[in-house]
């Protein structure tokens, strides 16, 4: 069997990781092995397969303008698949191929704002207009797209059901993402408090750190007086966006704007602070993991995907979305929570083999 893996969207981020990772698991899975894959990007600069099972197609003029990429989703597409004779389409970039009709398409879904209200961002806010095409433009797109594929892969139950009832769609499946926690070590602080909370997040509007600075801004003597301290994991010049909240906190000591962090010095951060998650739109944030191994404090906003993630986790505390002066209570109960015991244990079940069994079952149903 011939499988097209397509992500022409992929360059950077979330996307970008979610795509490699997917590569990795083939390149190194016996179970894979038995099929073709063909990988279609914008640039293959980031790929360094092992094995011959695996083709990468770089097509750079797709990712030229949104024209080009419209005319390859809706017309070029079929020629490259019909050329390398695919079999199955599974599509990493959130939408299927709706004039592909007869091949089995498996779309997997990870970004939430197309599921956003169209009305949420305006088109006139330089902040928001990129936001507000997503919303208001490509959302239709993918929703008409996704009413013509097999299965929708999703990576939380809550996601699944939103989908389904705003989009009426019914063909969709819950698949946990693939999470590799390597280089993440044992807690030594058991018992110890936190020095306060991390916010690893980058500056986008939805990320709602201004929330986070004018509850701190408006309770600054508490913050002062218990020496808590919140850090941003942005330095205030990303965007203009991050300057204007740097501007907002240039008074606070107790917010500290750090800058991009690597994974490994934000697990050593989490011996000593908190999580906090304030984020309007996530699909599956990965810090959530890495906090529950730590057994670290979690704050977070009551989202459905935060209450799903963190059901079973008991040192977590959610604050009524946009309240701030829940917020600030949560922040006072939660800073006397202590970091508690928990064990390493490796991910010995990559989640991606449920999606390659979903691709198999997905083919044989088409096959009949």
């Amino acid at each position: 069997m011939n499988i097209a893996i397509v992500d022409i969207a992929a360059e950077n981020s979330g996307a970008l990781s979610v795509l490699l990772d997917f590569v990795d698991f083939i390149d190194n899975s016996n179970d894979a092995k038995q099929y073709n894959w063909f990988v279609f990007v914008s640039n293959c600069k980031h790929f360094n397969k092992k094995n011959n099972h695996i083709n990468i197609i770089e097509l750079p003029n797709v990712k030229k303008s949104w024209g080009h990429r419209l005319l390859w989703d809706l017309i070029s597409c079929s020629k490259y698949f019909n050329k390398y004779k695919i079999d199955l389409i599974i599509s990493l970039q959130n939408t299927g191929f709706p004039f592909v009709r007869n091949i089995p398409q498996i779309v997997y879904f990870h970004n939430m704002l197309l599921l956003e209200d169209k009305n949420k961002y305006s088109l006139f806010n330089a902040n928001e207009r990129k936001f507000a095409i997503y919303t208001k433009v490509l959302s239709r797109y993918t929703q008409f797209s996704l009413k013509k594929v097999n299965e929708v892969i999703v990576q939380t139950k809550s996601v699944k059901a939103n989908m389904e009832k705003k989009w009426k769609i019914n063909k969709i499946i819950a698949v946990k993402p693939n999470i590799e926690l390597s280089g993440i070590t044992v807690n030594e602080r058991i018992g110890k408090s936190i020095n306060g909370l991390i916010y690893p997040a980058n500056s986008i509007i939805f990320k709602r750190h201004d929330e986070i600075i004018e509850c701190i801004n408006k309770h600054m003597n508490w913050f002062t007086d218990n020496d808590f301290k919140i850090i941003f994991t942005i330095d205030g010049t990303e965007n203009s966006l991050a300057e204007g909240l740097y501007d907002k906190a240039r008074n606070n000591k107790n917010i500290e704007f750090m800058g991009y962090v690597k994974r490994e010095k934000i697990y050593n951060l989490m011996n000593y602070y908190g999580l906090f998650l304030n984020s309007e739109i996530e699909s599956y944030p990965i810090p959530f993991e890495e906090a529950k191994t730590k057994g670290i404090p979690i704050l977070a906003a009551d989202y459905p995907y935060a209450r799903e993630i963190l059901e079973e986790y008991e040192n977590k505390l959610l604050f009524k979305k946009h309240d701030l002066e829940d917020m600030f209570d949560k922040i006072v109960e939660i800073s006397k929570n202590k970091i508690i015991p928990q064990k390493i244990v490796p991910i010995k079940y990559n989640t991606w083999n449920n999606v390659l069994h979903e691709i198999k079952n997905v083919y044989s149903k088409w096959e009949k």
